[in-house]
C-alpha cells in the first residue's frame, strides 16, 4: 500500500491501548465503535480536561482519540506519500474512515506532495464532516524555527479552511510529537498562536470550539499543552495582550491588560513582606527623611542626565545617561540570573551593592528556587535611597533557539508597567534591556521596549504611572550607539501613539479626551494613522523576523532576496488566478504575440510558486504606499476605484478572480483597494528575473516608443503577460516565468488613445509636462489605463516604488 515515505523503523510504536487506552474495533457492517477500557488508565486519571476561551473560540484539553470524535472536522499528519497507515494511530483512523479516503487521497494527488502542504476530504466512515490531512516532515530534517513557522501556516491554514466550509468544532491530534521529534511545548504554542492569530483576524469566526485530544499514555504530552493553555488562559489570549493591542483594537476588543499581565508575575509571600517594611530601623527612616534634604542636588544632576524627553499623553519617557541606582523613581527595574544571585552581574552587582545585604536575604527568603525565565519578582530597595521597590527579572540570551526572546522582553516590560500600575507607582525606571551579557542588539532592545511601553500606554491611559525612564550605562562599549537607537525609537513610538489617537472634544469641559479606538477603515483619520505606521516585514515572510520593523532589518547588500515556496493554499489560489484570466482566444493575436500561435499550446500548467522576499524592494514599495495614504487623508477620502473612474471598462479582474479566495488573506484582505492596491501580472523572458527580483521594475526597459510611454507594465490576463515570457523569435513551451505583482495604482487617469507619458499626467492639463498648476505632486496622477479599443487593458505607472514582485510563477504552455 505504501508509496515510500518516511519510516518508523526501529521505533517501537505503542499499541492503541497504551496510546488511547482502550482497544479499538470496527464493525465492517455497521461502523459502530466499540471501547474497551483498560486498567493502565487509572494512573492518569489526573489528566483532567481543561477549557480555555480564545476570544469566542473554545478551546478543550482532553484524553482520547481524535478521530473518534464527533465533531465537524478532524486533523491529522500523514508523509509526503500520502500513506495513511504509516503509523499506528493514522492507521486506525483509516481503518474506521475506510479505503476510500486513502483512495481520494491518492487520486486528487497522484504525485508524492510539497511537506506542509494541507489537503481536505470528507470524513468518509468517520463522525465528521471533513478531515484536514497536513503532509509534515522530521523535525531533524529542517532547521527548528522555520519547521515551527511552517506549522504554523499549515495550522493556520487548517483554520481558514475550516471558516471557509462553515466549520463549528474541530478536532487536533498534537502533531508530530512522536518519533517525528516535535516538541510538544512548542506544538502547543504554535497550536495556540495560530488560534489566537486566527481569532485576532476574523470579527466573526466560524469557529466555536477546538479541541486538543492527546493520548492517555502521553501524560508529558498532555502537562505540556496543559502548561501552555494555562499560560494563555492567564493572559486572556494573544488578542488581549498589551503587546498585541493594535490586533486587539482592530476587531474591536478594548482590554485593560494590567491584571492579565500581573498573573505572571510573582508575588508570593508579599504581604507578608510589606508588613515586614512597616517596622524599618531607624537608619532606613534617616535614609528617607535626608531624601528630602538632597531634592535641590537631585534636580540639578536630572538636568545633567536627561539626553531624551518626549511625552504620551500625560506620561513622561526619559532617556537618560548614567546608574540606575541614582535615579529618583519609585522602581527600578533589575536584570538578573535565574539563580537571582545578585552580586554575580554588572547591574545587579551595582544595585546589590546599593541596597545592602539585606537584599540578597530577602531574595532568597522569597525566592529560594530562583525566577524562571521571563518571571519578576518583587523585594524592597533598602538602602536605595528614594526607591520603593525593585523588580527582578531574567532574560533568555537572544539567539537562543528554544525561546521567543523578543517576545519574552517586550512581556517583561509590560509586566513590570502593569506591576507598577497595580501598586499605584508613579515612576519607574528600566536599564536598556539585554544590552549586556544577554547579547540583544541595541536595536532590537530598543524596538521591543519602546513598543511595550507604547502599547501599554495605549490600553491603559490611566495609568497611575506618570514618568518612564530608561538609563543607558555609560561605560558601556556601545554606548553610544545605544542611546542612538533608543532616541530613535522613542520619537517612533511618540509619532504612532499621534497618529492612532484621536482627539474628541468634551461635551462637559473645555479639556480634551482621548479615544483609542481604531478609527474606520477608509476615514480621514483612518488614513492619517495608515500613513504614518512604521514599515514592518509581512507577517507570512519567513526569510526574515516577520513584524519587525524594516529599517532594522540587517541584510548584507540592498540587493538581497529569498524565495520561498508558498503554502497550498497560496499555491492553489494563485493557479486558479492564472487559469481564470486565461483567454485562449486571444493567444498570438497582436505584434507582441508573434510566433506563439504556432507552437501549438492552448493553456498554461503552473509548476511552482515562490514568494520573493527582498527587504530593501518591499521597504521601498511599503513607503510609496504611505505616500498614497498621505494623498488620501488630504482628501479626506478612499482614492476612486478603478471601476468608478470615467471612461473605466470595470473593477480589475484580478481582484474578482481573487475574492473567490478569502482564505488566502495575503491575497485578499492584506490589500488596500482604499488607494487602489491590485494584485496585476508582469512578463519578462527568464534572463531578466534575477536582476528584477534584486534591483526592482526598471521603468526604462519599455522604451520611450511604447504605447503609454516608459513606464512599468502590468496586465490582469495571465494570456497577456505569457507574451513577454520569452523572444518573440525564440518561442518555446517549457521553463517560462512570469511575476504577480502588487501595485499601487493610485488616482488612475484612463487613456481611450496611445500617448506618450514621462510620468502620469497632471489632472487639469492631462500632460506630465504640466505648467498650469506649479508641479504640486497631489495635482497629478499616479497611474495610466489604457482602456480602449485594445485586445488587452494596460496598467502602468511610472515609479518602480509602485510595484513590488511578490511572487514568481513559474510554467509550462501545454
Amino acid at each position: 500500500m505504501a508509496r515510500g515515505g518516511y519510516s518508523a523503523a526501529n521505533v517501537r510504536n505503542p499499541t492503541l491501548e497504551d496510546l488511547f487506552g482502550f482497544d479499538l474495533k470496527v464493525d465492517d457492517d455497521f461502523g459502530s465503535i466499540e471501547t474497551r477500557h483498560s486498567e493502565k488508565t487509572d494512573k492518569h486519571r489526573k489528566m483532567m480536561p481543561l477549557t480555555i476561551t480564545v476570544g469566542s473560540v473554545k478551546v478543550t484539553l482532553k484524553t482520547g482519540s481524535y478521530f473518534t470524535e464527533k465533531v465537524d472536522a478532524i486533523a491529522n499528519i500523514v508523509p509526503t506519500n500520502l500513506d495513511l497507515s504509516y503509523d499506528l494511530g493514522s492507521n486506525a483512523m483509516l481503518k474506521m474512515a475506510g479505503e476510500a479516503m486513502q483512495e481520494k487521497l491518492w487520486e486528487d494527488n497522484p504525485d508524492r506532495v510539497k511537506p506542509w502542504s494541507v489537503m481536505m476530504t470528507r470524513g468518509y466512515g468517520l463522525r465528521c464532516r471533513f478531515v484536514f490531512h497536513v503532509v509534515v516532515m522530521d523535525w531533524s530534517e529542517e532547521i527548528a524555527t522555520r519547521v515551527e513557522q511552517r506549522l504554523l501556516n499549515a495550522l493556520t491554514e487548517i483554520l481558514w479552511k475550516c471558516q471557509k466550509h462553515d466549520v463549528r468544532t474541530l478536532s487536533l491530534p498534537p502533531f508530530g510529537t512522536g518519533y517525528l521529534g516535535f516538541k510538544a511545548k512548542t506544538v502547543a504554542k504554535i497550536f495556540l498562536r495560530a488560534i489566537q492569530d486566527f481569532v485576532k483576524g476574523n470579527r466573526v469566526p466560524s469557529l466555536q470550539e477546538i479541541t486538543f485530544v492527546i493520548g492517555k499514555a502521553e501524560s508529558v504530552v498532555f502537562q505540556d499543552f496543559e502548561k501552555e493553555m494555562r499560560k494563555a488562559s492567564e493572559r486572556k489570549s494573544r488578542t488581549d495582550l498589551d503587546k498585541f493591542v493594535e490586533g486587539a483594537i482592530s476587531i474591536g476588543k478594548v482590554v485593560k491588560g494590567v491584571s492579565d499581565l500581573m498573573s505572571l508575575v510573582h508575588v508570593e509571600e508579599q504581604d507578608k513582606v510589606d508588613q515586614e517594611s512597616r517596622h524599618e530601623n531607624q537608619d532606613q527612616k534617616h535614609l528617607r527623611k535626608s531624601v528630602r534634604k538632597q531634592d535641590s542636588q537631585d534636580k540639578g544632576r536630572e538636568k545633567q542626565h536627561v539626553s531624551h524627553s518626549r511625552n504620551i499623553g500625560n506620561v513622561s519617557i526619559n532617556l537618560k545617561r548614567g546608574s540606575l541606582v541614582h535615579r529618583k523613581v519609585d522602581v527600578i527595574v533589575n536584570e538578573t540570573n535565574t539563580r537571582l544571585s545578585l552580586r554575580n552581574g554588572g547591574l545587579s552587582g551595582a544595585i546589590s551593592k546599593a541596597a545592602g545585604e539585606k537584599l540578597q536575604s530577602e531574595c532568597n527568603k522569597l525566592y529560594p528556587n530562583g525566577l524562571e525565565m521571563g518571571d519578576i519578582g518583587r523585594t524592597r530597595a533598602f538602602n536605595i535611597r528614594g526607591v520603593k521597590a525593585i523588580y527582578h527579572t531574567t532574560l533568555p540570551t537572544y539567539g537562543t533557539k528554544q525561546t521567543a526572546p523578543d517576545e519574552i522582553l517586550r512581556l517583561l516590560v509590560q509586566c513590570c508597567l502593569g506591576k507598577a500600575t497595580e501598586e499605584r507607582f508613579r515612576s519607574i525606571a528600566f536599564p536598556a534591556l539585554g544590552t549586556g551579557s544577554n547579547d540583544y542588539p541595541s536595536k532590537v532592545s530598543a524596538f521591543n521596549v519602546m513598543s511595550a511601553v507604547s502599547d501599554f500606554l495605549h490600553v491603559n491611559p490611566n495609568t497611575s504611572i506618570r514618568k518612564i525612564e530608561i538609563v543607558v550605562f555609560e561605560a558601556d562599549k556601545n554606548f553610544e550607539e545605544t542611546m542612538k537607537d533608543f532616541q530613535q525609537e522613542l520619537d517612533n513610538i511618540v509619532m504612532r501613539a499621534a497618529n492612532r489617537t484621536l482627539h474628541t472634544q468634551d461635551t462637559s469641559s473645555d479639556h480634551v479626551v482621548e479615544s483609542h479606538i481604531n478609527p474606520e477603515r477608509g476615514s480621514a483619520e483612518w488614513f492619517t494613522m495608515m500613513k504614518g505606521q512604521d514599515v514592518c516585514i509581512p507577517v507570512h515572510w519567513t526569510s526574515v523576523p516577520a513584524g519587525q520593523i524594516a529599517r532594522q532589518c540587517q541584510t548584507s547588500g540592498q540587493n538581497d532576496y529569498t524565495l520561498e515556496d508558498v503554502d497550498s493554499t497560496t499555491e492553489k489560489a494563485i493557479k486558479d488566478l492564472v487559469q481564470r484570466s486565461w483567454e485562449m482566444e486571444k493567444v498570438g493575436q497582436g505584434k507582441d504575440a508573434k510566433n506563439l500561435a504556432g507552437i501549438g499550446f492552448t493553456s498554461l500548467q503552473v509548476t511552482r510558486i515562490q514568494r520573493v522576499e527582498n527587504v530593501h524592494l518591499y521597504k521601498g514599495y511599503a513607503e510609496e504606499r504611505q505616500r498614497l495614504f498621505h494623498k488620501a487623508s488630504s482628501i479626506g477620502s478612499s482614492l476612486k476605484a478603478i471601476g468608478l473612474t470615467k471612461f473605466s471598462s470595470g473593477e480589475v479582474k484580478t481582484d474578482e478572480i481573487l475574492q473567490n479566495h478569502p482564505e488566502v488573506w495575503t491575497l485578499t484582505s492584506d490589500l488596500f483597494p482604499e488607494i487602489n492596491e491590485h494584485f496585476l501580472f508582469h512578463g519578462t523572458t527568464k534572463d531578466n528575473v534575477r536582476k528584477l527580483l534584486s534591483q526592482g521594475i526598471d521603468n526604462r526597459l519599455a522604451g520611450d516608443n511604447a504605447m503609454f510611454g516608459p513606464g512599468i507594465y502590468a496586465a490582469e490576463s495571465s494570456t497577456e503577460a505569457d507574451q513577454y515570457s520569452d523572444a518573440k523569435a525564440n518561442r518555446t513551451k517549457r521553463g517560462l516565468q512570469m511575476l504577480l505583482l502588487r501595485m499601487c495604482l493610485g488616482e488612475a487617469y484612463v487613456c481611450q488613445e496611445p500617448g506618450r507619458f514621462k510620468k502620469a499626467p497632471c489632472k487639469s492639463c492631462r500632460k506630465d509636462k504640466c505648467i498650469c498648476r506649479g508641479g504640486n505632486q497631489s495635482d497629478f496622477y499616479d497611474s495610466v489605463l489604457g482602456d480602449g479599443q485594445w485586445l488587452f487593458r494596460e496598467f502602468v505607472v511610472y515609479e518602480k516604488r509602485q510595484v513590488y514582485p511578490e511572487y514568481l510563477i513559474s510554467y509550462d504552455r501545454v
